[in-house]
């Protein structure tokens, strides 16, 4: 929905590029010995980052 209204002008053909399990450390709650997993989402535009959150 959203995000077809707010690029509807782009010729972009998937809004996700791709998507990675990661492991970083979390900058909120800072530990320095533990890591996490994450998703790492790449999207093709930098105006799809809001509506996707």
């Amino acid at each position: 929905g959203r995000m077809k209204e707010a690029n509807r002008n782009s010729k972009v053909p998937r809004f996700i590029m791709r998507i990675e399990i990661v492991q970083k450390r979390s900058i909120m709650y800072y530990q320095e010995q533990k890591s996490h997993a994450f998703l790492k989402i790449v999207v093709a535009l930098p105006t799809i980052v809001a509506s996707c959150r």
